[in-house]
């Protein structure tokens, strides 16, 4: 490629681009194009110098000047659409994956893309029909590892109900929301190659030839949301019992909270809140008070429809009224209705502990005390930051789990593996007065992440044991694999990492 005297060329700018030295690449991009202008690489490589400048507009007409001069570029296409979504142009991040999906209909991100866009601008049908529009095109992504991966991996994604949203972070905007735990904190991605299966309408059962993989991770966590995805890859599964299975869809089937009420009631040194499934119907006469009392069920409950997390579609109900007037706005379908258990800790607060159960093993994770009886992870940066002694405690839990909690408290913890017959799974629970175990949450339905410890230090290096631990089961169990040459990443994780991440290395 030819140069601009004194001006080092593209390939100088590229150079200063990967050492980090991006104001002088601009620099020198910039006067090597005024030379070169349909250089589609350098208006490529111009646009990554601005992207750690958080130039994010001028990335965007960079990319879109290198589109001109290579209009089929799948690469800057997905770039593009990347920038436009970080900067909020849904409109025009939207006309970039649909023209994406139009030139490259096999590859499945342009899909996942759009449909996240589309719901972003409110168009929720519309973003449906091209998910899976696009999952019948295409229900595979791989990510390729970046050296020799220690196993691959074959995800299994439920998206009968799941969908794709846009998310907050920078680097991790596109996320699948609802009925599969995120694995972009339980492995890391430059270690393994995983190979995304996204499940619906059974078309699992129907695809051949599966590429190659040493092990099944099955991510789909939620009963309620993707059971119709669940009893797709059992049956899928029953038909290679060689395969490792982390997380057998059977067992992830028997995790519904009414449920784990069933299996657990008589557990000794656990309190499991009674639970009923209610399927409501709005045109259905619906005595709540009759219900209730034929339950046994007394005031106050906790109302929530099946399938919602983190607080979504949740009340406690203190009275008749409140029932009835919660129904009289929900709109029709399955719904939770849970014996509310008094647990204040202190007088004055509520706590709820949380452990993960990897290969057999309790993980403890946060120690969270709240001033709200739905105890979530929404008021860490505000009442835990200000409080020492509840960061205090949360230190010693995390410490010394067993001493923390008792001796019989743990034991009765540590039952619970048995019981729900999974590989990874998540549990959210207080330690009452009588010593057993409250139970709140009990399923794989749970995120790990490194976010919290952003602000709580403290929380890192456990959060870093759960990682490890995961990553070590699946290397135990893998079957062994021929040697893998690395290949160049490819699109596609429930948190997809933007391209422009890898293509900058």
């Amino acid at each position: 490629m030819a140069k601009v005297p004194g001006s080092g060329g593209a390939g100088r700018a590229q150079s200063l681009r990967r050492a980090g030295r991006n104001e002088e690449a601009v620099t020198a991009y910039r006067r090597y194009l005024k030379v070169t202008p349909d250089d589609a690489d350098a208006w490529r490589g111009l646009a990554l110098s601005y992207i750690p400048l958080q130039r994010l507009e001028d990335a965007a007409y960079c990319f879109w000047q290198a589109l001109k001069y290579r209009p089929a570029s799948l690469r800057l296409m997905m770039q593009l659409g990347d920038i436009l979504v970080q900067t909020g142009d849904m409109e025009r991040a939207a006309t970039v994956f649909e023209h994406m999906i139009k030139e490259h209909p096999r590859d499945a991100r342009g899909f996942l893309s759009l449909s996240a866009v589309q719901r972003e601008l409110g168009k929720v049908d519309t973003a449906g029909v091209t998910l899976r529009s696009g999952v019948a095109k295409s229900p595979i992504t791989v990510l390729s590892s970046l050296r020799a991966p220690e196993a691959r991996i074959l995800r299994l994604r439920g998206v009968q109900n799941a969908y794709y949203s846009v998310a907050t972070e920078a680097s991790h905007w596109l996320r699948l929301r609802g009925g599969n735990f995120s694995s972009s904190a339980l492995w890391d991605q430059d270690r393994f190659t995983t190979i995304n299966f996204l499940i619906a309408d059974e078309n699992i059962l129907k695809f051949a030839p599966m590429p190659s993989h040493q092990i099944v991770v099955n991510s789909i966590a939620d009963a309620d949301l993707e059971g119709r995805s669940l009893r797709a890859a059992a049956t899928y599964l029953a038909s290679d019992p060689a395969i490792p299975v982390i997380n057998d869809p059977v067992q992830v089937l028997n995790s519904t909270r009414d449920n784990n009420y069933q299996r657990l009631k008589d557990t000794p040194g656990v309190r499991f809140p009674k639970t009923l499934r209610l399927n409501w119907q709005p045109e259905t006469p619906f005595d709540a008070g009759e219900i209730l009392h034929r339950e046994g069920m007394a005031l106050p409950i906790i109302l929530r429809r099946t399938g919602t997390h983190t607080a979504v579609s949740t009340i406690k109900a203190d009275t008749i009224s409140e029932v009835e007037k919660y129904f009289a706005a929900a709109s029709a379908g399955q719904y939770y209705a849970i014996e509310y258990v008094l647990h204040p800790f202190r007088s004055d607060y509520f706590r709820k502990m949380r452990v993960f159960f990897i290969d057999g093993q309790i993980y403890p994770v946060v120690h969270h005390v709240d001033t709200v009886w739905n105890v979530h992870g929404f008021n860490r940066t505000t009442v835990m930051a200000a409080t020492p002694w509840m960061q205090e405690l949360e230190q010693a839990y995390l410490d010394d789990p067993a001493a923390f909690v008792g001796a019989d408290a743990y034991a009765a913890l540590k039952s619970l593996h048995s019981i729900a017959k999974l590989d990874f799974f998540g549990v959210d629970f207080n330690v009452l007065n009588d010593g057993r175990i409250l139970i709140f949450e009990m399923n794989p339905a749970m995120r790990h992440s490194f976010e919290h410890a952003q602000n709580f230090p403290y929380l890192m290096p456990h959060a870093q044991r759960i990682t490890d631990a995961f990553q070590a089961m699946v290397t135990s169990r893998a079957l062994p694999m021929k040697a893998e040459k690395p290949k160049t990443a490819s699109s596609g994780d429930d948190s997809i990492r933007i391209s422009i991440k890898r293509a900058a290395r």
